[in-house]
């Protein structure tokens, strides 16, 4: 490093600040953009649906709904899950054999 550029970089407490700074901001400097979701696992016996559709990638805010095949209900109270900070939120349900009391006998 040249000798000028060390006498115009701030010194003390105002450098120590400075450089906290940059310190907890660079994870946002670097990242540029918020991050995608990968692509959800398919409940077995279920899938999902994208909105808006058709499905394009996972950019953040990405909303989909799950559901089951007929005879399975889903495990959340919850069916819609949403890309969150390169997560979904709520995490995916799972579908669930219906029992003998849940539906009409055949």
């Amino acid at each position: 490093m040249s000798p000028s550029f060390l006498n115009s970089w701030p010194s003390g407490r105002i450098g120590l600040v400075c450089g906290l700074r940059l310190l907890v901001l660079s994870p946002l400097l670097t990242s540029g953009r918020p991050s995608n979701c990968s692509h959800p696992l398919v409940p077995e016996h279920g899938g999902f649906r994208c909105s808006p559709s058709p499905c394009r990638g996972f950019p953040p805010k990405s909303f989909i709904r799950f559901f089951c095949e007929p005879g399975y209900h889903i495990s959340s109270k919850e069916p819609n899950s949403k890309c969150r900070h390169g997560k979904w939120f709520p995490p995916i349900p799972a579908c669930i054999k219906d029992g003998p009391n849940m539906r009409s006998s055949e």
